[in-house]
């Protein structure tokens, strides 16, 4: 009779168990699909957003969100949780979180935080599709790829942090040359999604098709990586990246005696501090890279460059400089939050009338409201912001003793191309002979083939990396 009754609890258990999977799979169900709202920011300013919603290989709930407005699709949510009623979704590279309440098989009534602020109403619809298609993008590879790819992890140890990303290897035998890419500015993906592009996708494919096996990781705290991007530094992202370096060595399908180093953007300047503290890099690639005593300095050179590229008149220009500067000059020499908010505040006073003389119309291309807000640049105070703010770039490109190669697009209007002068006066200075400086006409920040150089235009070109700039890159790392 024991026998008998632990076979008829094991069955009841059984039972229930799989009464509980089918009421999860039907759940998922349920909330599977394309999610369509309206996030409203103010009551005339509302962004259009949707979150597709789809099972994995593991039957396990994934999605990711489309801002549709600026045309950047397929960022993805790091946790789906849904429990037949209640939907949370959370997108950390964009430090942001939507919790909603599904009404019935079609609403759902929520909202929508970022960066700890009180949540942004946004009530959602499902729709059958997509209200507009999503742009080519004809250069990410499809399978079956011609090499190996394979999901790795690794630890910093100092920093308390695992590193996630993904190792591309080339399919012949022998020990293989690799390239470890650096992300630019802001929490990236593995893939360095920018409005839509993958670049580090599109660019570890080309590598790797040549001969590299290529290394590109989630940063701190996106995805699958543990940390906190918000909190880390320049030196704390180059300590992430000497970590990766320290991988790389590991592996046995890796020629230790080349690896190398491919910064893009704040990945550029990252790049020369890990290599000045890891050994054994061979060779440093800076994409887009700036050579300064004080990073704040490529803010002015940004900001004037982007506003007048818009349409920004020189007096509108100047007036957002003298803005900045009061922010930057007042972080530099106040060291105390408090006192700092303060001072930028009393700054902001004297400068509001000349803000207030400028055009509506500019007032919105400068996001510069009448009074001015110091609340608006609380973020440059953190102490990660502080640290970055005034880091001596060319310090740290003068150390180099590996071969580097500069590129620049004459259509930068991110990081201007005069850059790549002041990366060789700092790489003479410092006696290394083993340089190359490369501009390539007629490409953007993201090295895309254009006219304009707009950063509104990334996303309407189809081409993600130009190939003659990786062709470039690849015949002078083949050359050393």
């Amino acid at each position: 009779m024991k026998l008998l009754h632990n076979s008829i609890l094991f069955l009841s258990i059984f039972l229930l168990s799989l009464l509980h999977t089918a009421a999860q799979a039907q759940q998922g169900q349920l909330i599977q699909g394309i999610w369509l709202g309206k996030l409203q920011i103010k009551n005339d300013v509302h962004m259009n957003i949707a979150f597709e919603i789809s099972n994995n290989e593991s039957q396990q709930l994934q999605a990711v969100l489309h801002s549709l407005d600026q045309n950047v699709y397929d960022i993805p949510v790091d946790e789906v949780q849904f429990d037949g009623s209640q939907l949370i979704l959370q997108v950390k590279a964009l430090n942001a979180t939507y919790k909603g309440t599904l009404l019935n098989a079609t609403s759902i009534q929520g909202g929508l935080a970022q960066n700890s602020t009180d949540a942004f109403p946004m009530n959602m619809k499902k729709v059958g599709k997509l209200p507009v298609a999503k742009s080519r993008r004809p250069q990410e590879p499809t399978e079956p790829l011609p090499y190996l790819s394979e999901e790795v992890s690794y630890r910093n140890e100092t920093a308390n942090v695992t590193l996630s990303g993904t190792l591309t290897i080339p399919d012949t035998a022998g020990l293989h040359p690799v390239v470890l890419l650096i992300s630019g500015s802001g929490p990236n993906d593995r893939n360095q999604t920018i409005f839509g592009h993958k670049v580090f996708l599109v660019l570890s494919d080309m590598l790797t098709r040549a001969g590299y096996a290529v290394l590109r990781t989630d940063d701190r705290g996106v995805n699958k990586s543990t940390g906190d991007f918000a909190s880390a530094s320049i030196a704390d992202l180059a300590s992430d990246a000497v970590a990766a370096v320290n991988y790389l060595k590991s592996r046995p399908e890796i020629d230790k005696s080349r690896i190398g180093l491919i910064g893009h953007s704040l990945g550029a300047e990252i790049a020369p501090i890990a290599a000045n503290r890891a050994a054994d890099v061979a060779f440093v690639v800076l994409l887009s890279g700036t050579a300064v005593e004080s990073v704040h300095t490529a803010y002015y050179e940004q900001a004037r460059a982007h506003y007048q590229s818009i349409g920004v008149s020189p007096t509108g220009i100047a007036v957002n400089e003298k803005v900045l500067k009061a922010v930057f000059e007042t972080i530099r020499s106040e060291k105390d939050d408090a006192k700092a908010m303060s001072k930028i505040a009393a700054r902001f006073k004297k400068l509001d009338s000349e803000v207030a003389k400028l055009s509506p119309e500019e007032r919105k291309l400068l996001e510069l409201p009448t009074p001015l807000n110091p609340n608006q640049f609380a973020d440059f105070l953190t102490p990660a912001y502080r640290e970055d703010l005034f880091y001596n770039t060319a310090s740290e490109i003068q150390k180099l003793k590996c071969p580097v190669l500069a590129i620049n697009g004459s259509k930068d209007l991110q990081v201007l191309s005069v850059n790549l002068k002041r990366i060789e006066r700092v790489l003479q200075e410092g006696g290394n002979k083993h340089y190359t400086i490369k501009e390539f006409e007629n490409k953007n920040h993201l090295f895309q083939t254009t006219s304009t150089g707009l950063i509104s235009e990334y996303n309407n070109l189809e081409e993600t990396f130009a190939p003659d700039v990786v062709e470039y890159m690849v015949n002078w790392m083949n050359s050393l």
